[in-house]
């Protein structure tokens, strides 16, 4: 991809994120190749590593924001399992914390 393509492609993008209330501004664009990584290319696999961390970063400042909040889960419908006593809820969180164990 070109330089003046790229630019363009990214400017396009947040444009469309501001105009769906998204920060586009403020997410991160990584340019690389899954498949060049997965070949082997070193170049392409420290992107991976680059957009693996710029997801962290971001998922994790716009997580603690609402993390914040008192637990919400919501259950949309309940599917039943056989055998016939057995319910399975299926369920999102949608703020505060789910703690395991």
């Amino acid at each position: 991809m070109t330089r003046s393509c790229w630019s363009w492609s990214r400017s396009r993008s947040a444009s469309c994120s501001r105009n769906n209330d998204f920060p586009g501004d403020d997410i991160p664009f990584i340019t690389g190749s899954a498949l060049k990584a997965l070949e082997g290319d070193e170049k392409y696999k420290e992107k991976i590593i680059e957009l693996a961390a710029a997801l962290d970063t971001y998922i994790s400042g716009a997580r603690s924001a609402s993390s914040t909040k008192p637990f919400l889960c919501r259950s949309k419908d309940v599917f039943s399992i056989t055998p016939p006593w057995q319910r399975w809820p299926p369920a999102r969180v949608e703020q505060g914390i789910v703690n395991t164990g």
